[in-house]
């Protein structure tokens, strides 16, 4: 037995639905309404079928993406949308909000996102929220001041005051790495940053600096993580590093610091 199937009243001039005639799928593209469909055969031409199929607007399918972004850098759009929903894209559908401001942030830290489709909106409605978080970045912190630069003249280069949670304004020598040797042990104890992935803090040993660069080895040395965090602020963290030392053989200790952050804009 055939069948087809029509629209022939409701909703059907603005294209809020569309209908296929061969399979009788109904799809509802936006907003809210009513449609009338008629079903006809050719072996009951005169009782065709009509039924009112009611719609109301969809829920907006938001996902997120670039959730860990880096301070300095050109703010990414952090929802996206299904395509057949891009028109919510358009200036006025959506408020986005961080931490309940509008304005997308530029400081390090974490932010609560929230993506929601405008109360009035005739089509969608629904909102999603998720956590971003903006890494710090020593270029962009710093005001895009050369690693090796000592703008403060303390004698600590700048990449070592943004490590060791210190500033260019300020002397900075009660900051570094601080020594301690026991009968047995060569430790060195420091506040270091944690929050900027592109800061990379390795410790190296020696035992002959005698052999220069090839003298130094990330062998042979623990690392101690402190739970303490008196006096420690945000993004950093109490680190100790040992190594053994014996009346034989003498040891070295140093923390090498770099950064993969690019340059400030």
């Amino acid at each position: 037995m055939t069948y087809t199937y029509s629209l022939v009243g409701g909703d059907t001039n603005n294209n809020k639905v569309s209908f296929s005639t061969n399979s009788s799928l109904l799809t509802v593209n936006s907003g809210s309404g009513s449609v009338t469909v008629r079903v006809e055969s050719p072996d009951y031409p005169t009782t065709p079928q009509e039924a009112t199929i009611n719609f109301a607007p969809a829920r907006a399918g938001i996902t997120f993406t670039n959730l860990v972004q880096t301070q300095g850098a050109t703010f990414q759009r952090v929802y996206n949308l299904p395509s057949n929903q891009a028109s919510l894209y358009a200036p006025g559908r959506l408020v986005i909000t961080y931490n309940e401001n509008v304005e997308s942030p530029t400081q390090p830290g974490s932010y609560t996102v929230l993506v929601s489709v405008l109360g009035s909106d005739p089509d969608y409605f629904g909102s999603a929220s998720e956590t971003l978080t903006i890494q710090p970045s020593f270029a962009a912190s710093f005001g895009g001041a050369n690693p090796n630069s000592d703008t403060d003249g303390d004698g600590v280069p700048a990449l070592l005051e943004y490590a060791f949670n210190g500033s260019t304004n300020a002397p900075d020598w009660s900051k570094l790495p601080q020594i301690n040797l026991t009968s047995n042990t060569l430790s060195l104890t420091a506040t270091v940053r944690t929050n900027d992935p592109t800061l990379i803090i390795e410790p190296e040993r020696a035992t002959n600096l005698s052999l220069g660069t090839n003298a130094w080895t990330n062998q042979g040395i623990t690392r101690h993580d402190s739970t303490n965090t008196n006096g420690v602020p945000p993004g950093f963290q109490q680190r100790t590093y040992s190594t053994t030392v014996t009346n034989e053989v003498r040891a070295f200790l140093r923390l090498q610091v770099r950064t993969n952050s690019p340059p400030s804009p």
